[in-house]
């Protein structure tokens, strides 16, 4: 018998340890939208701003319409990754293949480093890094 509750204390309190790792870890998970600093910022007079440095000690990205076709420029051995969020380290979520026809709809600039575009394509959207991409 005191084998048994020593045996389901150890149960109890591993139980609480693994659910107290869980709710930290989730308090400290950062979505992929707050990691690119992408999207709007709180301007300190009750709204939010697009573009520019907040208050978060982030940058936010300025964007800017394209609306054009254009051609992935790859080599033919290669594709280009389409990814959830405008940043490399973002999921992939599909690919596509050199010379591809794409709807660039808007590009997001980024300090130090090539302009990311929001792409549709048959099978596929998301971003892609326009360095990758020739407009026509």
């Amino acid at each position: 018998m005191h084998t048994e509750v020593q045996n389901v204390r150890k149960v109890v309190l591993g139980l609480m340890a693994g659910l107290l790792i869980t709710v930290t870890a989730a308090a400290f998970t950062v979505q992929p939208a707050h990691a690119t600093n992408y999207g709007y910022g709180h301007n300190n007079q009750g709204g939010y701003q697009q573009g520019g440095y907040n208050n978060q000690g982030g940058y936010q990205r300025h964007g800017y319409q394209v609306e054009r076709y254009a051609r992935v420029n790859v080599a033919y051995y290669d594709h280009l990754n389409v990814r959830r969020w405008p940043a490399h380290y973002s999921q992939k979520i599909g690919k596509l293949r050199p010379h591809t026809r794409v709807w660039v709809e808007r590009c997001v600039t980024v300090p130090n480093s090539s302009d990311w575009c929001k792409i549709s394509a048959r099978h596929v959207s998301g971003w892609v890094n326009s360095r990758y991409l020739r407009l026509y």
